[in-house]
């Protein structure tokens, strides 16, 4: 089984040179476990300061703040090293990555009176990005009239599937389920789909009379051509009609999988789908007084192209809690969206400083959730959650099945080992004297 063997920073925040040797495996949690100042906060800064190319840090994460130490991560993944510094990412051609962390940021604010400067200080957070580009919007070309036209002499038989192709979910399973180029192949489906559509036209008689002898003696030829009986199948499920009117509209289909703006159309179908889906898990999780839904807004001021975030409401008007829960819920589905890869490393640092029962089943959920999507996909996901609290917190019903990976990180940057850390490996209490 693949598996991560080790992990190398330099020069990242508070890391000079730290090498961190244990094996995690895929598709389970694995817990990185120690007190604060131990390197936690480094580790998912490295991670998060990934780029398409390079790593590439903000000024206030060079170690020390000096910008002449240059930073490096690397990862060893089946004995094989990967590293990424300010010049390549040679992790970038394997592997995804996304970091979830607070979104809490403090904020200053200076005004000037008279000859005097009044500094002022906030606690805001940040809008977290649900969609970094919203696709535009496009319609499917779609017309019963011009379908009938195109089908030929007897396109009568066929109905229309305006409801269909509106339909986000079967436009989902198409994209998902079904090979589009398959219906591209002249030999294994343009030509024999052409032959029959041919010996529909020259059958005569009302449209139930055409049916009938297309259940009789046609129906036989469909099913032998496969991209078109996988097709059917899929419109059956979502319509429940006869397999005769199933394959009708599977032609129509067809026609409009060929069509020119298709592509656009189904982005933006599978985008209204996401955006309908972020909206309904906003709403299941939002027990505060505001109405929390994703919104539209342009990437730039002066730009036409939109994005889709999630935006809070003032820090003041929401318990702790809540703004954990629905930040961690929206980065989740964030870092959904961004996973295209077989392998992906999900990092997870500290996010929850109101960490309740409730919160933490949620979080559990929530992972296990991604980490059976992946499995299903025959895919890999690598959980990592960073956390100075003992890891029994996180041995709950939905880890168990899962055997979590737990990791400590045995010393900080000066070398030293903290008593606390060695009271929450042994799962002790620490004594205190009066």
């Amino acid at each position: 089984m693949s598996k991560f063997n080790s992990l190398e920073i330099i020069n990242v925040k508070g890391l000079l040179k730290s090498k961190f040797s244990f094996n995690f495996f895929p598709n389970k949690p694995c817990i990185l476990v120690a007190p604060n100042g131990y390197g936690k906060s480094s580790i998912a800064c490295a991670f998060k300061s990934l780029k398409s190319n390079k790593l590439e840090l903000r000024d206030e994460d060079f170690h020390n703040g000096n910008q002449t130490l240059l930073p490096e991560l690397s990862v060893e993944f089946d004995n094989v090293k990967y590293c990424s510094n300010s010049t390549k990412n040679e992790l970038n051609a394997n592997f995804d990555c996304f970091v979830i962390n607070s979104p809490i940021v403090a904020k200053a604010k200076q005004m000037k009176m008279g000859g005097f400067t009044r500094a002022t200080a906030s606690i805001t957070v940040d809008s977290i990005e649900l969609v970094a580009t919203i696709p535009e919007k496009t319609a499917f070309n779609y017309s019963i009239t011009n379908m009938r036209t195109w089908f030929g002499s007897n396109g009568k038989i066929l109905s229309n599937i305006e409801t269909l192709i509106a339909n986000n979910e079967f436009l989902y399973f198409l994209s998902k389920k079904i090979d589009l180029n398959s219906f591209n192949k002249k030999r294994t489906f343009i030509n024999p789909v052409s032959d029959i559509i041919e010996n529909i036209n020259n059958l005569t008689g009302s449209a139930k009379d055409i049916k009938d002898e297309i259940q009789c003696n046609i129906l036989s030829s469909m099913d032998k051509v496969e991209p078109l009986k996988e097709l059917s199948l899929l419109v059956e499920q979502f319509t429940g009609h006869t397999a005769v009117d199933c394959y009708l509209h599977t032609f129509q289909v067809w026609q409009v999988i060929n069509d020119s703006s298709f592509s656009k159309a189904l982005a933006y179908a599978m985008y209204t789908r996401e955006k309908k889906f972020f909206d309904d898990l906003l709403s299941s999780v939002n027990s505060t007084r505001h109405n929390l839904k994703a919104k539209e807004v342009k990437k730039t001021k002066k730009g036409t192209k939109k994005k889709l975030i999630v935006e809070f409401p003032n820090i003041s008007s929401i318990s702790n809690g809540q703004r954990d829960i629905i930040s961690f819920i929206s980065q989740i589905q964030q870092a959904k969206s961004s996973f295209k890869k077989r392998h992906c490393i999900l990092v997870v640092d500290e996010i929850f400083d109101y960490l309740d029962d409730a919160n933490l089943v949620s979080f559990q959920f929530y992972i296990t959730k991604l980490i059976e999507e992946f499995k299903s996909q025959d895919r890999f996901i690598y959980p990592v959650l960073l956390t100075h609290l003992d890891p029994q917190y996180f041995n709950h019903f939905c880890f168990n099945k899962h055997k979590m990976q737990v990791h400590y990180l045995a010393k900080n940057p000066n070398g030293t080992t903290s008593r606390f850390f060695e009271c929450c490996k042994k799962q002790e209490r620490p004594c205190y004297r009066k």
